[in-house]
């Protein structure tokens, strides 16, 4: 009885594995920005690595593959993503772990993580400890075939779905890097003091890139990080101005202002792709973001 006991611990312990895991490799591109938001940019190249990590390790709890050992990896990334979201929420203000990836399954109580993760810690400590040592799982052939039936498919969706941010890697071979604005096309489009700083943001309604940079854009609005923020929508000829998209988006902008322009050949000379975003200090442009719009965090260090 006992025994029946744990194998269901390890199936339930090894389910919350795998979805979470799942959740995040079908967009790793998109863990890999939460990282961000959690204040750890240094450690977004590893989000491919973390979720196929986490796959592996519930498939092998469920298909009870030395459970003592995945049952002591268990404890180890329980207590480091425990300790990750707990230096997000103090540093940055994160409330929703995102654990699950696309998978809508959190919400925004704090204490309900950590409860979560508590009981996965004791049940994880209890699959570590008292597993029958003498009891041996057969690892046959069907076990292995199902393993890497599901690991090889992750591993490859996982590489597919992940794209190193641009933030500050791109910008150093930008060659607007380091200039000052009256020697860019940027000088055209709006003035700069010199003792203040901008955010200035290209984007188009219908990019869905821009549309997942919104929320950013009132994080930096909230924050002290640029003294301003100047958008600029690139629409094309016979734009329809009553477009619902563009209702739509400019209602989710939270008061922000925006100014729209042709994406004519002159623009297209510098934006070569949305959104694009350019900060700048002391009149010079600093960097230049050719990718979503990343959390204000990284602009603090």
């Amino acid at each position: 009885m006992k025994f029946k006991i744990i194998q269901s611990i390890c199936v339930i312990i090894g389910l919350v594995f795998v979805v979470s895991g799942l959740g995040k490799v079908v967009d790793t591109a998109k863990f890999g920005s939460l990282i961000v938001e959690y204040g750890l940019e240094w450690l977004q190249v590893l989000a491919p690595l973390i979720a196929i990590v986490e796959i592996a390790v519930g498939l092998c709890l469920i298909l009870r593959i030395k459970p003592r050992i995945f049952g002591q990896m268990s404890v180890c990334l329980l207590i480091i993503f425990t300790a990750a979201f707990t230096y997000g929420h103090f540093k940055t203000g994160i409330t929703n772990c995102g654990c699950f990836g696309t998978f809508k399954f959190t919400s925004d109580s704090v204490l309900l993580v950590y409860a979560r993760n508590l009981v996965l810690l004791v049940l994880s400590l209890f699959v570590w400890q008292c597993y029958p040592v003498c009891e041996k799982e057969k690892e046959n052939d069907s076990k292995m075939t199902i393993l890497l039936g599901v690991m090889l498919p992750a591993i490859f969706v996982a590489g597919l779905t992940y794209k190193i941010p641009d933030v500050f890697r791109s910008a150093q071979t930008d060659v607007m890097i380091n200039k000052h604005i009256k020697e860019t096309p940027l000088d055209s489009f709006f003035q700069t003091e010199p003792d203040r700083s901008y955010l200035v943001f290209f984007y188009t309604y219908s990019c869905p890139h821009c549309w997942n940079s919104l929320g950013n854009l009132i994080q930096f609005k909230n924050s002290a990080i640029v003294d301003s923020i100047v958008l600029f929508s690139l629409v094309n000829e016979g734009f329809s101005e009553g477009s619902a998209l563009k209702s739509e988006f400019i209602q989710n902008l939270g008061g922000l202002e925006s100014r729209e322009i042709l994406n004519d050949a002159a623009i297209q000379t510098f934006i070569t792709s949305v959104p694009t975003t350019f900060y700048v200090r002391n009149d010079t442009i600093r960097s230049v973001i050719k990718s979503t719009l990343p959390h204000p965090c990284v602009f603090s260090r």
